[in-house]
């Protein structure tokens, strides 16, 4: 991830994104360099200084606990990293109470500034109702604009949107679209969303082979559903012998 280091919220690992694909981090509105950080060498403007904060971001703590002041100081000054940083804070409660609408302003503002991962948590604050009004059509917005940048998170999400209609016309074919998207991202989650797919043999022929692979692939990868789909059926296998 461009973040070097950064908060990790009360989420699943199977619902945040592991890697930035060079899109969701980009530079605020109004720089004059007019490139991403990833790709921007020997450009300078007024928010962006010769140390690249933007590139070189991470979260300042005090031993294990953030930084409060210093985050807030950096998101004040529109750093979209610290700007999603202190809003997980405020999400989680971690170093201040937790208030849920505060959470949800600081990700609005570092969504704004096309920061993927804030899109997809502010997409999650639609949806549970949570620091804003439930409403599933703003969560769909800002999953859906994440996954077209490669947000393998939102990716995963989009899929469910689709498959369930949430905030959009049902649609699964769209749904296993967005899943195989996340897959190819290196989301776990989605590969196993794949497998199950594939296996059950939703709107288009079952095909085992598929299934196996994508389900070894999310297990390689960790996930703990798909580890334990495997070791049951080694078990079983083992009984039948």
């Amino acid at each position: 991830m461009s973040k070097k280091k950064t908060l990790k919220s009360d989420e699943t690992s199977a619902e945040r994104s592991h890697g930035c694909t060079g899109h969701n981090h980009n530079h605020p509105e109004g720089c004059s360099c007019g490139h991403c950080h990833d790709e921007r060498h020997d450009h300078s403007c007024e928010r962006c200084s010769s140390e690249d904060i933007y590139s070189s971001y991470s979260t300042p703590m005090i031993g294990d606990s953030p930084d409060i002041e210093k985050l807030t100081k950096l998101a004040n000054q529109g750093v979209p990293m610290a700007q999603y940083d202190l809003g997980v804070c405020y999400n989680s409660g971690l170093g201040v109470e937790q208030n849920p609408q505060t959470a949800a302003q600081w990700f609005f503002k570092a969504a704004q500034q096309a920061d993927g991962d804030a899109q997809f948590a502010l997409g999650r604050l639609y949806l549970e109702g949570r620091g804003v009004p439930q409403t599933d059509d703003a969560a769909r917005k800002w999953f859906e604009v994440a996954a077209q940048h490669g947000h393998a998170a939102s990716q995963n999400q989009m899929g469910y949107m689709y498959l369930h209609g949430i905030g959009i016309e049902k649609n699964p074919m769209i749904a296993m679209h967005w899943w195989l998207e996340s897959a190819e991202n290196g989301f776990p989650e989605a590969m196993f969303n794949l497998a199950l797919w594939y296996a059950k043999g939703e709107c288009l022929e079952p095909d085992e082979q598929e299934a196996m692979e994508w389900l070894r692939k999310a297990a390689d990868a960790g996930f703990p559903p798909a580890v334990d789909f495997l070791e049951q059926m080694g078990s079983v296998t083992e009984s039948e012998e």
